[in-house]
């Protein structure tokens, strides 16, 4: 016997040349490489043959033998893990496929230059094989030696470069050889036995973990008992001892890039014997493994049949039957930012020795889901106004999971289900988000909501006797006085006439004495007035329109009914002629559903919208006409001058504690997304309806000034400003002092100068015409004034009109001093209205005050202020104060804080007033019709 020896020098060179072929399904063509030579040379032929016999899996016995089949039935498998399923076809085809069957595919993939495909055929082998070799004496057999001999040639490297030629020589007639081929040579992952072991080679083989690196391992068919001196053609035949794995497109796929393909948790190690029959033996006793091909295969929807991976990159796996917990995994890159694994179980499927098994790619559709998303408004908004949140999802979803964001738009609707194009609705939505590019994690966004405006309800008495009054249309000053500020107690349609203040007097004549002869009294511009008539502008300014500048009662009077017209007024003339003129005058309705208490004021506008003059309405259900008025007489003790007056039983704008409540409503938004096709929703925000307890209220007034400021209420122990409504025009606090003009073209502004006056010029006849310097406290004499803010037949107090609420004429904090009946309470004091506890007594409503610092609100319901028309200086002014611990009958108090007014009737004879000034003391009540 002859072991383990190379026979060099024995003769010429033995030559083997060995020839590799690939077949196309099941192949059996033996292909000549070269004619091999002749005599010396041994030249031996190869080709590939398929493997197609059954029972080429070793592991078969992991299933039952019924369950077998030649070839594997094909299988369908859905993915898992993913919101949308992929699915695998397994199709299982006899031999090692590449390309075939007129699939289309990707480009091969090449590991660098010179690479080898690893599917090999004849035509396109491995670049190297590798050669055992047996050599026993030539009367034997490979039978009888077969256990006790080791390879005389071991793992010879053979090289295609070499035309297969082998360095060995034939041994001669004495001996026969036994040849055991496998290729690639010490390819990746391949444990060969050792030289020293006796009989047929074998193999230990681990599955390289990255597809890239796995290669098509063929053994030969064991060539046996070749004689020594054969110097003939051999011929060899290669078999496939892997099953190849492939992935495909199949009738259609949702656009992506896969990225990755593994499979997981199967089979990668076994053993075999260098024999094309051998079997693989120990896979099920070695640990699972997951193996990888990372590699970009674009997938357009176009794709059918498209083959991804064959030839250098495909999977060649150990033949099995798939283990539980196997898996297929696909990393698919659909544009988001972060890929998707597609999961799919394969346990049971059967992968054959030498077969090929694709797994075909599909998806159930192709395009991308478009999906907006709306969460249920975090809360409903208060009826007092405010903002709540929702969350806007707006995206595309592809079939894969990725998500990206689409653009939005978004209208609603108050009070319907209807599409507005709109960002606001009358002013009921103060903030709304109409647009957005959208987002998939989720977008919040905000809707604010204006106060829902506290109706009256008709349950209040005085709101269901207004509302039953029958219907009045009628002008206000009717040809004769007029004001500042008219009183209303029905529905209707009314008018009054464009005339500062109290300029025409109860006759129709101009009242002269209320503006002329003193740089006071001048108009919006600054210039001195020199006619009553507003619309007398000496080219100075046009009048364009008229609106309401605010009103404490939703609706109170109807906005658009507010116009500049002409009435047909019959006056007199100084000659005591009377005539009948068109004269331009203001007109505005009160609906009956809409009337309550309240208080309302109308603006004049010019051309650019300046504020020309400003009017009081005021809506009461209380008698305030001259004929209801109660009797004030107070003498003083020191000065001996009195005041016999009369004083309206409210005070001005006075409207009663009473139930309103804000109305629920709801705003109904819908959001579509800005794409053909996109989806679109729609959902409700909703303003709760409030019940509120209004306490009594009263406008307040800077001193001198003839436009009310905001009333203040108690709500719920809660001090507030009354809610208002209106135009655009809002109520403001300023700081500084400033000209009479300014204040006239800004009668919603509250003017902050703290412990002083609102008026740069600090003038003293605002409300008193001829008081030209600081006024006595026992100041019983007042001639009204355009800037009075007083209704027809109503003027203000002189400083000595409330002297005799103390017994001493002066402030007291002694209970026993105050000219009271009953209890503080938290309404205010019931004075008498004479002196010693004497005559009628009204409640004097302790309504606070705003504050000349910045016009915040105090002292409701725990202090009374009350205006007199008397200057104390430049900075201070005289006022009734109380609390329920004190009582100031002639308070020096700053004139820019805001206060409330009681009016009163004083009417001095004719004779008394004259241009050169006002020195009598001496009046006498006017009785006048109620009107």
């Amino acid at each position: 016997m002859i072991r383990q020896q190379k026979y060099f020098g024995l003769g010429k060179a033995l030559a083997m040349m060995l020839m590799a072929a690939g077949l196309f399904a099941a192949c059996s063509d033996e292909t000549m490489l070269s004619e091999g030579g002749a005599g010396d040379h041994i030249t031996l032929s190869a080709s590939i043959r398929e493997m197609v016999a059954s029972g080429d899996v070793s592991t078969m016995s992991v299933v039952p033998w019924e369950e077998r089949s030649r070839v594997a039935a094909p299988r369908v498998h859905r993915s898992h893990g993913t919101r949308r399923p992929v699915f695998f076809r397994q199709v299982t085809s006899p031999g090692i496929l590449r390309y075939h069957n007129g699939m289309t595919m990707v480009a091969r993939v090449k590991d660098g230059a010179g690479s080898r495909a690893r599917m090999v055929t004849t035509d396109d082998f491995h670049d190297d094989f590798g050669l055992f070799s047996f050599v026993y004496p030539a009367t034997e057999s490979w039978s009888q030696d077969s256990t006790t001999v080791v390879p005389s040639i071991y793992n010879d490297r053979v090289y295609r470069s070499r035309g297969w030629m082998s360095d060995n020589v034939w041994p001669g007639v004495q001996y026969k050889m036994s040849f055991f081929l496998y290729a690639p040579w010490n390819c990746e992952g391949i444990t060969l036995s050792k030289a020293s072991d006796k009989g047929t080679p074998k193999i230990h083989y681990a599955v390289p973990l990255d597809a890239m690196k796995q290669q098509d391992l063929v053994f030969s068919n064991p060539d046996k008992d070749v004689p020594g001196n054969f110097n003939a053609q051999r011929k060899e035949n290669f078999y496939h001892k892997l099953t190849a794995v492939r992935f495909a497109i199949g009738d259609q796929m949702a656009a992506c890039t896969i990225k990755k393909i593994e499979i997981k948790n199967v089979y990668g190690e076994g053993d075999i014997t260098l024999d094309k029959d051998s079997k693989w033996e120990n896979v099920a006793n070695y640990d699972t493994k997951t193996f990888t091909l990372t590699q970009d295969f674009p997938v357009a929807e176009t794709d059918r049949n498209r083959l991804l991976n064959n030839d250098d990159n495909v999977f060649m796996m150990l033949p099995q039957v798939c283990p539980r917990g196997s898996q297929l995994v696909i990393t698919v890159d659909d544009g988001g930012t972060k890929t998707h694994e597609v999961t799919a179980d394969i346990e049971r499927d059967v992968w054959q020795m030498g077969h090929t098994v694709t797994y075909y790619l599909a998806t159930r559709s192709l395009g991308s889901t478009y999906i907006v998303a709306v969460s249920k408004p975090q809360a409903n908004v208060p009826g007092k106004g405010g903002s709540t949140t929702y969350t806007v999802q707006s995206f595309r979803r592809t079939y894969y999971g990725s998500t990206f964001p689409v653009a939005w738009h978004a209208s609603y609707t108050v009070g319907s289900d209807g599409e507005r194009q709109t960002i606001a609705d009358g002013g009921n939505v103060t903030a709304f988000t109409n647009n957005s590019t959208g987002s998939d994690a989720g977008e919040q966004i905000s809707i604010s909501l204006q106060e829902s405006y506290p109706r009256s309800l008709s349950e209040n008495t005085l709101t269901a006797k207004l509302r039953s009054a029958a219907v009045q249309n009628r002008d206000l000053a009717d040809g004769g006085e007029t004001a500042n500020c008219y009183y209303v107690s029905a529905p209707g349609t009314y008018t009054f006439p464009l005339i500062y203040g109290n300029a025409r007097l109860p006759s129709g004549k101009n009242n002269i004495n209320a503006y002329s002869g003193s740089a006071t009294f001048v108009n919006y511009q600054g210039h001195t007035i020199s006619s009553p008539n507003i619309w007398e502008t000496n080219g100075e300014y046009t009048i364009k329109d008229a609106v309401v500048l605010w009103q404490d009662a939703p609706d109170l009077i109807t906005p658009s009914s507010v116009k500049v017209v002409k009435v047909k007024t019959t006056t007199t003339t100084s000659t005591g002629e009377a005539t009948t003129t068109d004269v331009p005058s203001i007109q505005f309705t009160i609906d009956k559903a809409n009337i309550c208490q309240g208080n309302a004021v109308i603006a004049l506008r010019d051309k650019e919208n300046n504020i020309i003059w400003s009017w009081h309405i005021w809506v009461t259900a209380h008698d305030v006409t001259p004929g209801d008025a109660k009797v004030i007489a107070n003498k003083s003790k020191t000065t001996k001058q009195k005041v016999t007056a009369q004083i309206m039983t409210v005070p001005l704008g006075y409207c009663d504690a009473e139930i309103r409540q804000r109305p629920s409503r709801k705003i109904y938004v819908r959001i579509k997304q800005d794409i053909d096709g996109g989806d679109s929703a729609q959902f409700a925000v909703t303003q709760d309806a409030e019940r509120m307890e209004y306490s009594a209220s009263a406008p307040y007034y800077q001193w001198g000034r003839k436009d009310p400021m905001l009333p203040a209420l108690m709500v719920a122990n809660s001090l507030m400003d009354k809610p208002y409504n209106g135009s655009s025009y809002q109520y403001t606090v300023t700081s500084g002092a400033v000209s009479t003009a300014t204040a006239i073209q800004h009668p919603f502004t509250f003017y902050a100068v703290n412990g002083s006056d609102w008026s740069a010029s600090h003038n003293y006849d605002y409300w008193s015409r001829w008081q030209q310097s600081t006024s006595a406290v026992d100041n019983t004499g007042v001639v009204k004034t355009i800037y009075d803010p007083c209704p027809v037949g109503w003027q203000m107090e002189p400083t000595a009109t409330f002297l005799a609420f103390t017994t001493t004429e002066a402030q007291s904090t002694t209970a026993t001093e105050f000219n009271k009946t009953g209890d503080f309470g938290t309404d205010g004091w019931h004075f008498y209205l004479q002196p010693n506890q004497q005559g009628d007594n009204i409640l004097f409503p302790a309504l606070g005050m705003r504050s000349s610092a910045n016009g915040t609100i105090s002292g409701l319901t725990t202090e009374g202020d009350y205006w007199t028309s008397g200057a104390n200086g430049v900075a201070t002014a005289y006022s009734l104060q109380f609390t329920s611990a004190l009582v100031n009958p002639a308070a020096a108090l700053p004139r820019a804080n805001a206060y409330n007014i009681f009016p009163v009737r004083t009417y001095p004879t004719v004779t008394d007033v004259s241009a050169k000034g006002y020195h009598s003391r001496n009046y006498r009540i006017k009785k006048h019709h109620r009107r």
